[in-house]
């Protein structure tokens, strides 16, 4: 039977594209994995990850699912052709076969409903536990009002600096501004990602048209080291 860890965290890469970059989810819990991912993906139904939408399995051309002991960070990231690639995708230990192939995961599931696990093994934990302790695990991981507040102050700084640049979409800017000004550390996960995939697409656009040895610049890298830092807290990808 699927031993699933009772502790840590689970982390998930998804191509959708061969030419696109890859969809990545961090230091997720079981129970959101499951819910979000496993179960649709299992029985071929349609569902939404970081904005995308995914019709149905066939279209995905690459997927990964990993467990580890402590978060993505801590495993390092290596930088290829200008992007960041986690290391946790190849130090943690992969589940892929298991969660989203294995007839055992339908057994697993059956015996969890009809017992509770009684088993010694302390590195395991039954289905229903994990949801509880998951499910709680989750709803913690909220965005700092901290985190919120310099965020927002980061982008007005810099929205005064790229005012004069011509190469930018002043109207962009302040549409992002206003996304980004309604955040609060309670605002709703749909809300929260309209903002953050506007904010994304803004700094994707910016990067290209920047000067790097302006001050600009500096609030650029500044306000894209917060997104990668909140980007993972509310399932969306780095950038």
């Amino acid at each position: 039977m699927i031993q699933i860890p009772k502790d840590g965290y689970w982390h998930c890469k998804i191509m959708i594209d061969k030419n696109t970059f890859p969809i990545y989810l961090y230091d997720k819990s079981f129970y959101y994995l499951n819910e979000n991912i496993v179960k649709f993906y299992r029985q071929n139904k349609e569902f939404v990850i970081d904005g995308h939408r995914i019709e149905n399995r066939e279209k995905i051309k690459y997927i990964k699912i990993v467990h580890s002991d402590q978060k993505y960070i801590t495993y390092g990231i290596e930088k290829k052709y200008y992007f960041d690639f986690p290391l946790v995708f190849e130090n943690g230990k992969d589940f892929t076969n298991d969660l989203l192939h294995s007839e055992e995961y339908d057994v697993f599931f059956k015996e969890i409903n009809k017992s509770n696990d009684n088993s010694s093994n302390t590195n395991t934990i039954n289905i229903n536990n994990i949801n509880q302790q998951q499910q709680m695990q989750s709803q913690s991981q909220q965005i700092s009002i901290e985190k919120i507040i310099e965020l927002q102050d980061t982008f007005a700084e810099l929205r005064k600096e790229l005012k004069t640049n011509k190469n930018i979409d002043c109207e962009e800017m302040k549409e992002t501004q206003d996304a980004l000004d309604e955040l609060s550390q309670n605002s709703p996960t749909e809300q929260k990602n309209k903002a953050f995939t506007k904010l994304r697409r803004f700094i994707n656009t910016v990067s290209s048209v920047i000067d790097k040895t302006s001050k600009a610049f500096e609030l650029f890298e500044k306000l894209k080291k917060i997104y990668n830092y909140i980007a993972p807290v509310i399932g969306l990808m780095l950038i």
